[in-house]
This record gives structure tokens, sequence and C-alpha cells, in this order.
């Protein structure tokens, strides 16, 4: 195995593309089925125009 070694002042990034199933299973652990996470329809008719990860 390869040592790794952190010290101050490293530092680390990664990305993550937010799928709608990830949307989804958010707000099922969380409980919030708010319509700007789940509802296409109400979301379409905002001016954000679609729906919106938690956060």
């Amino acid at each position: 195995m390869t040592d790794f070694y952190v010290k101050v002042g490293d530092s680390a990034s990664f990305t993550k593309t937010v799928s709608e199933s990830d949307v989804y299973q958010f707000a099922g652990l969380t409980g919030d089925f708010s319509p700007n996470h789940v509802n296409k329809v109400y979301m379409e008719k905002s001016s954000y125009g679609r729906l919106m990860a938690h956060g």
C-alpha cells in the first residue's frame, strides 16, 4: 500500500454531477419533498425552469 501524507495547506477537490435520482433519494431521506425539488411541472412554470437540488 502506498503511504498518503496530508499536511497543513494541502487541498483536494472532487466533482459530482447531481442526478435526478440523487435528489429524489435525498428528499426521501430528509422528508423534504418541496415542489422545488420534486415537481417538474411546478418548476417549469417558475423563473428557474427546472428542478433544483437541495442545499
